[in-house]
């Protein structure tokens, strides 16, 4: 099957978790050697069909700005397989669905979790997996695609909060954002 039909396929599936997406398209990029222009154009038609995919969006912005994607993809894959950190805290610990700067997003029972401690003043620490930090242009499209799935989604500020995370930030690849005349 070629490369792309494959991402047709991955991308058809709606049902599939955020995770298992980026994974697929890492293992796509290194097993098929996908590089330059089909590589932009993969990810770009990827990420129309799941733009809530904090870390498809992570993993392609390291690949396309990458002059050696096929050898990053196992670095990248490991990162994305690599555990939430262990925290010590005082209060709860809420994990956040993707973070830019000073701002997080949280879905479902985490967003009631957060605002619930806000409201009982309970301390918060926000734990950043690895592949979630991510540019504030992605981080729209990944709330509009929450949104568009139905999710119950919210903004919050990282302001009184204790946030850990792994510090590994996506470049900004502005090609990500065209949409693909294919």
């Amino acid at each position: 099957m070629h490369p792309l039909e494959y991402l047709r396929s991955v991308a058809r599936h709606q049902r599939a978790d955020v995770w298992s997406v980026a994974f697929e398209f890492v293992d796509l990029v290194g097993g098929w050697g996908l590089e330059g222009a089909e590589l932009s154009v993969a990810a770009r038609r990827l990420l129309h069909r799941r733009p809530d995919a904090a870390p498809l969006w992570w993993a392609s912005a390291h690949l396309v700005v990458s002059s050696n994607p096929v050898e990053l993809a196992q670095q990248l894959r490991d990162d994305l397989m690599a555990p939430s950190p262990e925290v010590e805290h005082d209060g709860w610990r809420i994990e956040v669905t993707a973070a830019s700067g000073d701002s997080v997003v949280l879905v479902g029972h985490e967003r009631q979790r957060f605002t619930e401690a806000q409201a009982l003043e309970i301390p918060v620490c926000m734990v950043v997996p690895s592949g979630v930090t991510i540019p504030s242009q992605y981080l729209k499209r990944v709330i509009e695609g929450l949104n568009a799935r139905g999710e119950s989604v919210a903004e919050c500020s990282t302001e009184n909060v204790t946030v850990v995370n792994d510090g590994k930030t996506a470049p900004f690849a502005a090609e990500l954002l065209r949409t693909s005349a294919i």
